[in-house]
């Protein structure tokens, strides 16, 4: 197919194609507004037009309904998985001859994100939007094991899944396991990349939980105590949320502070925009007297801080994610 520009003044473009025949299509005068596109009526006249969108956000926690709107052409949607929540820590005598380890941080909400032809859809799709996490109960006695924290719930648009992160483990006296990270889903017609983030372990150098793409953030583990020693420790960092990078900027969520020693970690950020996810919450410090308070983390998916080992005192308990969400936005 040619291209002939019939007279510059004119603004008439024609097309021949290489068999035979040719049409002319004209341009509009003057450029349109930001985002708008060209569309044809069908007589060969060009116009500005904006793009027409339906968006739907789903943010609360249970099942519920999208129907599809009439016209509708390509359906676009994103899941994040519910944040899980952090372990509490451990709990032992005063200057026990044992380790004490704080619970680990819960993972962050898996992400995942789809094109869909509309045409390929029923008239009603299920919509589920994740649970948070809830954080590890603190152990009843001293000398007792934190708990685990529970797993967020996954989100889900008919089959397509954004999975729950893993609930952080609970302090023991060699470790408070990360929670595993929730896992995105690879979906026909689709271009998805997958991210996650894991929560922050209590057996690591790091107690920081983690951060990967636009995920939503792990939670910081909680502080230990060594064996045979009353020094306290402070809680790890939650992992950033998700970013987003144009060709200047990038926009990322804060991770909760972890807390000092004998002090609490703070919430994680929610997520700076609809299309990247929360922060995980920081890991409260070992205590010897007054728990302190693990951060919860951000929403969507963040993950919960973990609750810090309590020396000669009851241990902390963890903290809860973040809530899941879905979009769906559909083109015309």
């Amino acid at each position: 197919m040619a291209i002939q520009f019939d007279n510059a003044n004119t603004g008439v473009l024609t097309l021949r194609p290489a068999a035979s025949g040719s049409y002319g299509l004209t341009f509009p005068s003057a450029d349109g507004s930001n985002g708008q596109v060209l569309s044809t009526g069908g007589g060969g006249g060009l116009s500005f037009i904006n793009v027409k969108a339906d968006v739907q956000t789903y943010t609360t926690a249970g099942t519920t309904t999208w129907t599809k709107p009439t016209g509708a052409q390509v359906v676009y949607v994103l899941l994040f998985g519910g944040g899980g929540g952090g372990g509490s820590g451990r709990a032992r005598t005063l200057g026990a001859a044992a380790d004490a380890k704080g619970g680990g941080g819960g993972a962050g909400g898996g992400r995942t994100e789809a094109w869909l032809l509309a045409s390929t859809l029923g008239a009603t799709v299920s919509v589920t939007v994740g649970s948070i996490g809830l954080g590890g109960s603190a152990p009843g006695a001293l000398d007792t094991d934190g708990n685990p924290g529970g797993a967020g719930g996954n989100s889900l648009f008919g089959s397509i899944v954004a999975r729950g992160g893993g609930g952080g483990g609970g302090g023991t006296t060699t470790t408070g396991t990360a929670g595993a990270s929730g896992g995105g889903m690879a979906v026909t017609v689709t271009s998805s990349t997958l991210y996650t983030g894991d929560g922050g372990s209590a057996a690591a150098a790091d107690l920081s939980g983690s951060r990967a793409g636009y995920s939503a953030g792990g939670g910081g583990a909680g502080g230990f105590l060594a064996a045979s020693n009353k020094t306290l420790n402070a809680g790890g960092t939650g992992g950033l949320g998700g970013s987003v990078v144009d060709s200047s900027t990038s926009a990322v969520g804060g991770g909760g502070a972890g807390g000092a020693a004998g002090g609490g970690g703070t919430n994680g950020a929610a997520a700076v925009n609809d299309f990247v996810g929360g922060s995980g919450g920081g890991g409260s410090g070992s205590a010897n007297s007054n728990k302190a308070t693990p951060g919860f983390g951000g929403v969507p998916g963040g993950g919960g801080g973990g609750g810090g080992a309590g020396d000669g005192a009851i241990s902390a308990s963890g903290a809860s994610g973040g809530r899941g969400r879905v979009c769906v936005i559909t083109f015309f």
